[in-house]
């Protein structure tokens, strides 16, 4: 999951209402423009931070592949200097309850916007300012969280807490204390590798786990690499079979992975996705989810492991 800041201007309405954003592939005179060529590096399920006039006026989710195609006909007039040809990715916008000023909050996250092709001015007399010269600029997941910070009094305050923990690593201690577990366990080598590269979600595990889940059910993410092998009942409450079955999991995208973890979502024996939480709603909203991409129910196996699921549902 990659994070983007896109600095609108004269096509704000026209690309939030449509669901995209547009660039040509280079500038009128042929130069290279690394603020357009970052369309092409945007993937389903990146986050895109909105900025038009000063404020962060929405939050939006890539919800496909960039598409090669000419200038949108509804810019109409706006844009007539830019070259005709360019890429467009289809983004659901959602608008921000409050639009925030950033600059308003600049020395709070400044240090961590990037020192090339910023979207922001970082010195000078234009400091705190948007840079227009990068349309479309990548920011680091550490500038990501502080702005979904800055949100937080827009949207449900139980939200920021769930939002937060979807950046959070799994406690290395935990992991350390589980490797113990498997370490003390009178089994050969090879399976204790086994059993350890599961407690990540890797390794046999993670092949079986593709055998079965080809894409994420949620946002039909299909890029292996950038998918998680989610364990359905709880790696810690599994015995050696359980942690290796591949039946015993799901292909997930990261911010998917991390509330079916925490039991925040779980599944329906349909398919469907499940939820009771208040706080995951909104988190679903605001990521632009309201159901299954792929509607697949669940096998016989995956049943029985998704029954003790939805029993430690958090409502």
């Amino acid at each position: 999951m990659a994070y983007w800041w896109v600095n609108h201007k004269k096509t704000f309405k026209q690309e939030t209402e449509g669901g995209y954003i547009w660039a040509p592939f280079f500038e009128i005179d042929g130069s290279n423009n690394q603020g357009y060529s970052n369309l092409a590096k945007c993937q389903k399920g990146d986050l895109v931070f909105s900025f038009a006039k000063g404020k962060i006026q929405k939050i939006g989710i890539v919800e496909n592949s960039p598409i090669n195609t000419n200038k949108p006909e509804d810019f109409g007039k706006e844009g007539e200097s830019w070259s005709r040809e360019g890429r467009l990715v289809p983004i659901s916008w959602k608008p921000i309850a409050k639009p925030f000023t950033p600059s308003d909050y600049f020395e709070d996250f400044s240090s961590y916007l990037p020192d090339k092709y910023s979207p922001m001015y970082k010195s000078g007399g234009k400091m705190g300012q948007g840079n227009p010269k990068n349309y479309l600029s990548r920011i680091s997941e550490e500038c990501a969280q502080r702005l979904l910070k800055l949100i937080e009094e827009n949207i449900d305050a139980n939200v920021l807490p769930l939002i937060e923990s979807i950046f959070d690593d799994v406690e290395e201690i935990n992991i350390l204390e589980d490797y113990e577990e498997v370490d003390n366990q009178n089994i050969p080598i090879t399976e204790k590798i086994a059993l350890r590269n599961s407690r990540r979600g890797q390794g046999l595990f993670r092949a079986r786990v593709i055998e079965i889940e080809k894409c994420c059910r949620v946002t039909g993410l299909s890029n292996e690499k950038l998918l998680i092998a989610s364990h359905i009942k709880s790696w810690k409450s599994s015995n050696n079979f359980e942690r290796l079955d591949g039946s015993n999991g799901l292909l997930l995208s990261p911010h998917i992975d991390k509330l079916f973890d925490k039991y925040y979502i779980s599944f329906n024996k349909d398919g469907s996705l499940l939820v009771k939480n208040k706080s995951a709603k909104e988190a679903l909203k605001l990521w632009g989810i309201t159901g299954v991409k792929i509607l697949r129910p669940l096998s016989t196996k995956q049943e029985l492991y998704m029954n003790l699921h939805r029993e430690r549902l958090k409502a």
